[in-house]
């Protein structure tokens, strides 16, 4: 968008729905970021437990090759 079709947009009537637009617009991009940093949260304690879970197979591979 032009800053002349914001500026036309702005000096009509229907300003108010253009700024109510970009409001509307700017708190589903807030909450997609949540849900993205949530979603990603989630991926890291994935792979924490993934990793613990290796570990405990590296024990207890090494306990079955001692006995």
């Amino acid at each position: 968008m032009t800053n002349q079709e914001v500026e036309e947009i702005l000096e009509s009537e229907n300003s108010v729905v253009f700024t109510e637009d970009m409001v509307i617009e700017t708190a589903e991009d807030k909450q997609s970021l949540a849900d993205i940093e949530a979603r990603h949260g989630d991926i890291m304690k994935l792979e924490k437990d993934v990793r613990e879970l290796h570990d405990i197979f590296i024990d207890m591979a090494e306990l079955v090759g001692t006995q």
